[in-house]
């Protein structure tokens, strides 16, 4: 009798951390290009719950790839990838369920170059 006790509440203990572990997390990853379409590798990507103001930061890896797995769910993120010589992307009010993956491209302008002319007399 104890040792079908003992049994039952471990496997009511391991189901219930199984159930934790599932926890409503969610992913959000994808792949940064340049206007030709070649991967991007180091662009600094950044997520941020605009509720929390919790950010995030990662690097996009030689394929151009980047990925956050533990983001909890919520409707109003922002997610902008940078890289010095491109113009930054953001995308705003990203909408991130419970425990799903969401992605999100990034296709990097050419930043605008700025010429100073100085003129000495």
């Amino acid at each position: 009798m104890h040792r079908n006790l003992a049994t039952a509440t471990l496997l009511c203990l391991v189901f219930s951390c199984l159930g934790f572990s599932q926890g409503g997390n969610s992913q959000l990853g994808g792949v940064v290009t340049d206007p030709s379409g070649a991967l991007m590798p180091g662009v600094t990507i950044t997520v941020t719950n605009a509720d929390t103001s919790i950010a995030n930061t990662s690097i996009t890896n030689e394929s151009g790839s980047y990925n956050f797995a533990a983001l909890q769910p919520g409707p109003r993120y922002s997610v902008s990838a940078s890289l010095p010589g491109f113009q930054k992307q953001t995308v705003n009010n990203l909408l991130i369920g419970t425990a799903v993956t969401v992605r999100q491209d990034f296709k990097m302008a050419i930043a605008a170059t700025a010429t100073t002319v100085e003129v000495s007399i």
